[in-house]
Parts: C-alpha cells; sequence; structure tokens
C-alpha cells in the first residue's frame, strides 16, 4: 500500500505542478495563442501515460484486456465478437512489433488523458484541479478499468464542445470514432439532441437535493430489484441473455457498502448543488451548462446504479462528468476562498474528503494497489 500512495502521490503532484506551470503561462500570455503541445502538457499527458502503462493489475479487467493483448501477440485469432474492430486493429498493430503490453497500455492511457486536456486547452485554469479530482474521485480506477468505454467517455468530454447544429459534423465524426471502441457509444446519437441545447434544464437547488436524496432511498429499496427483472425480461426477449444473463443475479448486482466514498461522493455533490448557481453565473460558457446538465443526471444515475455493475455501463456517460464539474468546482472555491470564509471552509472540506475517498479506494485493494508490471 505504501508504494501504492507513493506512486499515486507522485503522479499527482508532478500534473499539478506542470498543470500550474500551463495555467500560469495561458495566463500571462492571453494575447499569444499558445500550442497545446507545450512542454507542461507534454510532461501531464507522458507521466499520467508512462505511469498508466507501466501498471500491472489496476483495473478490475486489465488482467482480461492483457490476455486479449497476449493472444494477439501468439496468433491466437479467437473471435472477439464483443471487442470492437478499432481496439483489436490497435492491439494488432502493436502485435505486429511484438511490442511489450506496457506500451498498449501506456498508449490507452495516452489516448484518456489526451482528450481529457484537450477539451481544456482554452480553459488551461483548470488543469492544475484536473488531477487531483481525476485521481482522488476514484476516476482514474474507472479509465484504468473499463478501458475500452472510458476512453468513449473521455471522447465526449471533448465531443460536446461541437454539440451544436453548425458543428454536428465533427461531432459525428468524434461519435463514430467511438464506436470504434465500444458499442455503447451509439448513445451518443440522441444524447447530441439533448446536449445541443443550451438550457439550463436544473436551476432549482431545492429540486435538485429533493432528487438527489430520493435517488439515495432508491438504491437502497426493493424497488430497484423489481426494476432490475423487467430489464432482465426485456434482454431475454431481445435475445441479448447469453451474453448479459439474468442481470438481476448476484453476477451484476451486488450488496456495495454504503461507506465514506459513497456518502463522501454525496457530500461533494450536494455542495455542488448548492454551489451551482454560482458557477453557472461564473462560467458563462455554453458548455459548462452542457457538462452540468449531464452531471446532474449523473448525480441520480451514480446512486440509482450503485448496486448493479451492469447498469452501471451506460450510465458511465453521465457519471463521468463528476470528474468535470468537479474539477470547475474546485477552482471556483480555489478562486473566491478569500471572498468568504464559507468558501475556504468548503473548499478545505472538499480537499479532505476527497483525499479521504481515495485512501478508502486505495485501501480497499479491489485492483487499486500500484504494482510495476516486472513485480508480477
Amino acid at each position: 500500500m505504501v508504494q501504492s500512495f507513493f506512486v499515486y502521490g507522485i503522479m499527482l503532484l508532478s500534473m499539478i505542478i506542470l498543470g500550474i506551470n500551463s495555467s500560469n503561462h495561458q495566463v500571462y500570455n492571453i494575447k499569444i495563442k499558445s500550442s497545446f503541445w507545450g512542454k507542461n502538457t507534454i510532461g501531464i499527458i507522458l507521466i499520467f501515460s508512462i505511469i498508466s502503462g507501466l501498471r500491472y493489475d489496476v483495473g478490475v479487467d486489465y488482467l482480461g484486456y492483457l490476455s486479449l493483448y497476449q493472444d494477439t501477440l501468439n496468433y491466437k485469432y479467437i473471435d472477439h465478437p464483443e471487442v470492437e474492430t478499432g481496439f483489436l486493429w490497435i492491439l494488432n498493430q502493436f502485435a505486429n512489433i511484438k511490442a511489450h503490453y506496457f506500451w498498449v497500455f501506456g498508449f490507452f492511457a495516452f489516448i484518456q488523458i489526451f482528450f481529457i486536456y484537450y477539451a481544456f486547452k482554452n480553459e488551461r485554469y483548470l488543469y492544475p484541479f484536473l488531477p487531483f479530482i481525476l485521481l482522488t474521485s476514484g476516476i482514474y480506477f474507472t479509465l484504468m478499468n473499463e478501458i475500452r468505454q472510458s476512453i468513449d467517455c473521455t471522447i465526449l468530454i471533448y465531443a460536446i464542445h461541437f454539440a451544436k447544429k453548425e458543428k454536428a459534423i465533427q461531432y459525428a465524426l468524434l461519435t463514430f470514432l467511438a464506436l470504434l471502441f465500444h458499442k455503447s457509444a451509439l448513445l451518443l446519437i440522441p444524447l447530441f439532441f439533448f446536449i445541443s441545447s443550451n438550457k439550463d434544464f436544473f436551476n432549482k437547488i431545492w429540486l435538485q437535493i429533493l432528487l438527489l436524496l430520493s435517488a439515495m432511498l432508491l438504491s437502497s429499496s426493493n424497488s430497484w430489484n423489481y426494476l432490475m427483472k423487467q430489464i432482465s425480461l426485456a434482454i431475454n426477449l431481445l435475445n441479448y441473455s447469453e451474453k448479459y444473463g439474468n442481470i438481476d443475479s448476484s453476477i451484476w448486482q451486488h450488496e456495495y457498502e454504503q461507506g465514506f466514498r459513497y456518502y463522501g461522493t454525496a457530500i461533494i455533490f450536494i455542495a455542488i448543488i448548492i454551489y451551482s448557481k454560482k458557477m453557472k453565473a461564473y462560467f458563462t460558457a455554453n458548455t459548462f451548462i452542457k457538462y452540468y446538465n449531464l452531471f446532474f443526471i449523473g448525480v441520480l444515475l451514480y446512486f440509482i446504479t450503485y448496486q448493479n455493475t451492469l447498469m452501471q455501463r451506460p450510465a458511465r456517460y453521465f457519471t463521468s462528468m463528476q470528474f468535470v464539474i468537479s474539477s470547475y468546482f474546485l477552482f471556483y472555491l480555489w478562486k473566491y476562498r478569500r471572498k468568504s470564509y464559507l468558501n475556504l471552509a468548503t473548499l478545505i472540506i472538499i480537499i479532505l474528503v476527497h483525499l479521504g475517498i481515495f485512501i478508502a479506494f486505495v485501501a480497499s485493494d479491489h485492483h487499486t494497489y500500484y504494482q510495476f508490471f516486472w513485480e508480477r
């Protein structure tokens, strides 16, 4: 565990420092359009990609992906209908040159971090906060686990900038790119019509908190179990039972302990909702509203799907926006920390809660301990 905190700590601190440098460079050179590929950004991307590439068994599905690549490397052309052709094509390119799997995992990590940072290349004031939220919220472990779909989620974070009628072609191209990695990217098609609107769908704080608390109650009730049975029936009717089986069974349904990660996340969500009107007034770009609309739907889905791992997958396109909005939130609190004691106290509490969530993730040892591939 000590090694895990050391490696994650080094990655976090180095990315924050480089993020501060990149942010300051943009602020002090506001009249000069600086290239995204500056030395600080390159450093951030390399650090994330290299450390993620050197890992072993970090992410629940890591060994499955490793086995898939080793089959490809050993010319075992096994039929994998569940894996998209674009992903398999990339594996084949690495296999053709007999590349070590470090390069494979590092490359996919590179794609993920590139889309995240490139999405905010004009808002580099977020760069010091992105890595903190990325790691301490547990999103990092999701990226290392659901590699293919996580790539799609990062593509969506970038694609939101093109969620408008006049840029529909760019959005469509990004959707096609995402489909090469995971079929669930089909959701991005109907999602376009929702996020292309600049309307603030969730502007009442009291209603958001009420819906959040209702979702928390629903996640602990038998109502969700009943809904799972209906979804399971639909899957059988659509002949997907061979792939997914009985989704309300113990394979997908779990009694996850609702501990600090659960309630800590709830505290963060509630704080964001309370500050949402202030943030919407400060971050006037239309993309913020789009991110927030997806974020709040993700808040509800986070709790509703908490006990069912299968249903968390389609919800990931919404729950991943927690990472984006939390970064905006942390920046806002930092910027106005001297404006009131409440802002400063909230900033400290949110940072401590995030650190607590991170510690809980690592301590769980659920494919979260960091080990290098040569330690296997």
